[in-house]
């Protein structure tokens, strides 16, 4: 799993406007896998026991294999972290990242968010790993 992680899979939070939070928006923390492989993501579905996979076609590229994304929820990340980070390469800072991110949420459907502050923080040092290109 870590190796499929590392190799195919995105580690990052969204911060979408919410306007109807105090603060006009909302963190979403992520973990996605993307593959051309349905069954490769199917698998994880199935070791996972929750997440859901997309298909998209590429309208620019019909030429291109149709692509597939996992997406699992903050319930699954808190679990699935925790195990593959000791065997996590290229992502461990990003896995490191977004579980500090999901200490500071109550793991809850309608929690309200604390220490804005704190998390935006993550977020940026998150998006900043993330970032394409050379890293300074």
């Amino acid at each position: 799993m870590a190796g499929i992680i590392d190799g195919e899979g995105s580690i990052h939070i969204t911060k979408t406007i919410e306007r109807r939070n105090k603060s006009g928006f909302a963190f979403h923390p992520q973990l996605s896998i993307t593959n051309t492989n349905m069954a490769i993501l199917s698998n994880v579905k199935r070791i996972t026991a929750s997440g859901s996979i997309c298909r998209s076609i590429s309208s620019s590229h019909p030429a291109w294999k149709d692509k597939y994304s996992y997406t699992a929820n903050s319930k699954t990340i808190r679990t699935i972290l925790p195990e593959v980070l000791p065997y996590l390469i290229g992502k461990r800072k990003q896995a490191l990242l977004l579980l500090k991110f999901l200490s500071l949420v109550k793991p809850s459907a309608n929690s309200r968010f604390q220490r804005t502050e704190e998390m935006h923080r993550l977020y940026e040092r998150l998006r900043n790993l993330n970032r394409k290109g050379k890293q300074e």
